[in-house]
């Protein structure tokens, strides 16, 4: 129950931090352009993949402390080492500036620099939250500093008057907000640690910073190598309409997220009965709303970029294809999760690494010809990929591995079903930004009302985690 209603509350403290984002995007997008929103988004990539060294030491980090043995110095070996990464690639902002500049269309190298050492500490910061088995707290942790950016990057660039620098000092604030915060709630304190300490850390994350270059290369390596074939405006667009896709999957990364604490410890304690039902579970959740996402995205995808500017509208296809990688990745991720909750990151490494080639050579083979839907194609081909890699690998350790086809194919039922008045509505209102966003709540409403009522075992997950006079009102 506890990883049930953990998931519960990052899935909705991550809603919120959606909203918020949309706000920041349209906002942005509104304001600036495309343009200024594409270079927003090359920054970001950059300091993404610059980050993965360090996101290895945090898968680490999180794995280690989830075992609950020498916490405190396997905190301060973690905070340490990321520290020293930090300083390094700040550094080596400021020595290289002039080619940062170059590659990011502005100059905000030394600003990017003090962005680094922020991002470094905030992630870490969460990842002990994690390993803490405090997912919801960071969760709102960093909920919460998603507002605190939306409103310092519009104070700064509509009040103060700062551009792209501005949107950049936004992003840094709000990680001073997670590490403060963050901090705040630890329960455990830093220990003078050992070499063994460190080496442990390393160990486990000489597998596992490949995970972080997959996760990246899924997230931003069609945007980085897109800055090279196509206009910042083109990007800009292409971001949105990932945005808009990455919603979707917001379900099934809160459920990740809440059960690995637990599998870590059921394994621990050679309890895989356990861990390959929460595996299960989060296969369920997996495609709960990326699937109806696929589906309406037929009808409205359009209509949903339009929000953002008339010309956010070529997109469409994009926002397709986008969707349906993100799906075959919510998948992988689970499978993911598992593989690094039963301590096997070396499994984890191998179909990271065809994940990486594949999307590589797939963006580089097809951005030249197709431009922009090459990108998307490319992440999306590669995503399937790593799927039957990861099933393949996490069947070899745990016998009786099934995907859960029924309900998935309810959750299909569910979302044919919804997609008839979604049409309907479409015909009949005219498009605007209120209409658009009443229709997609529309479709919403009938989707889960329709697999509550189909499927008994969504409908008891969900009812588990109301109150028991409420499951009994439901239920009478």
């Amino acid at each position: 129950m506890r990883p049930a209603k953990t998931a519960l509350v990052v899935f909705g403290s991550s809603q919120l931090a959606t909203i918020v984002g949309f706000i920041a995007t349209f906002y942005i997008a509104r304001y600036f352009g495309p343009a200024t929103l594409g270079m927003y988004a090359v920054v970001t990539a950059l300091l993404f993949w610059i980050h993965v060294p360090a996101s290895a030491v945090d898968s680490a980090l999180t794995k280690r402390l989830s075992e609950g043995i020498d916490q405190g110095a396997f905190l301060s070996a973690g905070f340490l080492t990321t520290t020293a990464l930090a300083v390094i690639v700040a550094l080596g902002m400021i020595v290289f500036e002039e080619a940062v500049n170059a590659y990011v269309g502005a100059p905000v190298a030394r600003t990017v620099a003090v962005f680094v050492l922020s991002w470094f500490a905030a992630k870490s910061v969460v990842a002990a939250l994690h390993g803490q088995d405090k997912v919801a707290t960071s969760s709102l942790v960093w909920t919460s500093s998603r507002v605190v950016r939306t409103g310092s990057q519009i104070a700064l660039t509509f009040l103060v008057g700062l551009g792209l620098t501005g949107l950049i000092w936004g992003h840094t604030i709000s990680f001073v907000v997670v590490i403060l915060a963050g901090l705040a709630v630890f329960d455990i304190r830093p220990q003078l640690p050992s070499l063994e300490k460190f080496r442990s850390l390393l160990e486990y994350a000489r597998y596992s910073w490949l995970g972080g270059i997959s996760a990246q290369a899924f997230n931003w390596m069609d945007t980085v190598l897109l800055g090279l074939f196509v206009s910042s405006s083109l990007i800009g667009i292409y971001e949105v309409a990932w945005t808009v896709a990455s919603t979707l999957a917001i379900i099934s990364t809160a459920v990740k997220d809440a059960v690995f604490p637990s599998m870590s410890r059921f394994d621990a304690k050679d309890r895989r009965d356990e861990v390959r039902d929460f595996l299960n579970e989060g296969l369920v959740f997996a495609g709960f709303f990326a699937i109806p996402g696929l589906v309406g995205s037929l009808v409205v995808g359009t209509r949903v970029l339009e929000i953002f500017g008339p010309e956010f509208s070529q997109g469409g296809v994009i926002l397709l294809i986008l969707i349906t990688a993100r799906l075959s990745n919510a998948f992988s991720a689970q499978f993911q999760n598992t593989l690094n909750a039963v301590d096997r990151p070396d499994l984890g490494f191998r179909s990271n690494a065809a994940f990486i080639v594949a999307n590589l050579v797939l963006n580089l083979s097809l951005i030249p010809i197709f431009g922009w839907y090459g990108a998307a194609v490319a992440t999306s081909l590669s995503s399937v990929l790593t799927l039957l890699l990861s099933y393949y690998y996490v069947s070899s350790i745990l016998t009786e591995v099934v995907f859960p086809l029924t309900e998935m194919g309810k959750e299909v039922a569910a979302s044919l079903v919804m997609i008839v008045p979604v049409y309907m509505l479409t015909q009949v209102v005219s498009p605007s930004a209120v209409t658009t966003v009443g229709i997609v709540v529309a479709g919403a409403a009938v989707y889960l009302i329709v697999i509550v009522r189909i499927s008994s075992r969504i409908r008891s997950k969900l009812l588990s985690l109301l109150p028991k006079r409420y499951q009994y009102e439901w239920l009478s």
